[in-house]
């Protein structure tokens, strides 16, 4: 899935635009797209979508220490 990668803070299509956002390619216009890309401000990149997962990381309370018999002092 092609995407827009904002490189640099700007303002464009009445958004407040930072850097690392990923914009869908859709939802901008492409005269936008165009200008953000052509002037520096971001660049297209393919990303794909990862699906959401119900699994829940299996986690576990450590095992407590031994205690160990402490000799006594004579």
């Amino acid at each position: 899935m092609k995407k827009i990668e904002i490189l640099s803070p700007c303002v464009c299509a009445g958004r407040n635009m930072e850097a690392g956002m990923l914009l869908d390619i859709d939802a901008i216009r492409p005269g936008d797209a165009g200008i953000l890309i052509g002037s520096g401000l971001a660049r297209e990149v393919e990303r794909y979508e990862v699906p959401e997962r119900d699994i829940v990381p299996e986690t576990r309370d450590p095992e407590p220490a031994k205690k160990t018999a402490r000799k006594s002092r004579k």
